[in-house]
C-alpha cells in the first residue's frame, strides 16, 4: 500500500498513474490498461483482454464495439466509484483505487 500526502497534485497523480503502467501516452493521446478499465469500471481486467484485437495490444490504434451489456456494467460499476469518493474525475478516481 502506497502512503500519500493527502494534497497530491494532478501531476504527482498522472505520473505515478503513467510510471506504475496505468496510463501511458499513445500518440499524444491518453491510452490506458486493461488493468485501468478494470480498476474505473469494477469489472476483471480479463473481460477487456479479450475484446482487444491482437495488433491494438502493440501500440496500433482502432475501434472495438462494446457489446451493450458489458457497456451497462461498466457504467454501473463507474457510477459507484464515483458515488463513493464523490469525484467524476477520472484521474483522482483511479489514483485513489490505484492506491490502495
Amino acid at each position: 500500500m502506497k502512503v500519500t500526502a493527502p494534497n497530491e497534485t494532478r501531476q504527482q497523480k498522472l505520473k505515478y498513474l503513467t510510471d506504475n503502467g496505468y496510463l501511458h501516452n499513445l500518440r499524444g493521446e491518453l491510452g490506458m490498461s486493461t488493468k485501468t478499465l478494470s480498476l474505473l469500471t469494477k469489472l476483471p481486467d480479463d473481460m477487456f483482454t479479450a475484446l482487444i484485437p491482437n495488433d491494438a495490444k502493440n501500440g496500433a490504434t482502432g475501434n472495438v464495439i462494446l457489446p451493450e451489456d458489458l457497456v451497462k456494467a461498466m457504467r454501473r460499476g463507474s457510477k459507484e466509484l464515483q458515488a463513493k469518493y464523490n469525484t467524476t474525475d477520472m484521474i483522482d478516481i483511479l489514483y485513489a483505487e490505484a492506491t490502495k
